[in-house]
């Protein structure tokens, strides 16, 4: 029970990480987003710069990271938007 007292984090200090907050994936998000977008004939960052996001954020989210990688909410919204997916879950 100690050790959960020493638990170095990876938040920024200064960085309100609620202003985009990532919201409960579905369970398979990055083969959803990755076959989508398969689908439309988008490469990754063809996909980026339409959607304005960073290419890594996207890369993160198609391997399952997105949490991890700390990709904004706005970042799955969009997705969701362009690929007409739902990543989210209810």
């Amino acid at each position: 029970m100690d050790d959960a007292r020493g638990v170095d984090t990876d938040f920024e200090e200064g960085t309100d990480y609620e202003d985009d907050p990532l919201p409960y994936l579905t369970t398979d998000y990055g083969e959803t987003v990755a076959a989508a977008r398969q689908e439309v004939g988008l490469q990754l960052d063809e996909l980026a710069a339409e959607l304005s996001v960073a290419e890594d954020d996207l890369v993160a989210v198609e391997q399952g990271r997105a949490a991890r990688a700390n990709v904004g909410g706005s970042v799955i919204e969009a997705l969701e938007g362009r690929l007409d997916v739902d990543l989210a879950e209810e």
